[in-house]
């Protein structure tokens, strides 16, 4: 039971992460407010592990992890040479080989990329470009991502 609680809650932590990302709002500015489990989860994934932190705080556009930063690269090739690219296609090419995603994870990389870009791109859902937080709204039901409501983004001037 204690490992099935442990899951529920990192999912529910991941879900938080990956939200305040595309928001714009996760910074360690924020993980200093978050309640101490997330707390330790943020620092240990994101900080620590995933190395994705400025000297200031904020968001890198590459993080200091070479996995990590291989992933953002590859999003960020796949954005400059498409100028627009599909979320669930991207969520597939990060849960199979050779990077091996769960779907948590993919959501925190999509998150991790697109926090620093926010401003660059736009999300496309239905045909129609959607403020983040509307498409947030859609793209997460019942504390999990519905990444079959992931289309595409793509630079604003495109």
């Amino acid at each position: 039971m204690a490992f099935i609680q442990y899951a529920v809650n990192a999912a529910k932590d991941c879900i938080q992460f990956t939200r305040d990302l595309f928001l714009g709002n996760l910074n360690q500015t924020a993980i200093a407010s978050y309640n101490p489990q997330q707390k330790n989860r943020s620092v240990t994934v994101l900080d620590k592990t995933w190395r994705i932190f400025l000297a200031d705080g904020n968001v890198s556009r590459r993080p200091g992890n070479r996995r990590v930063a291989f992933v953002i690269d590859l999003l960020e090739n796949l954005l400059l040479k498409k100028r627009s690219v599909n979320l669930g296609q991207a969520v597939r090419i990060l849960c199979g080989p050779p990077f091996g995603c769960n779907l948590a994870s993919a959501g925190l990389m999509l998150g991790v990329f697109f926090a620093p870009r926010r401003k660059e791109i736009q999300v496309r859902y239905r045909g129609k470009i959607k403020p983040i937080e509307e498409w947030l709204g859609v793209a997460i039901e019942k504390k999990l991502l519905q990444f079959s409501r992931f289309r595409s983004y793509g630079n604003r001037t495109a």
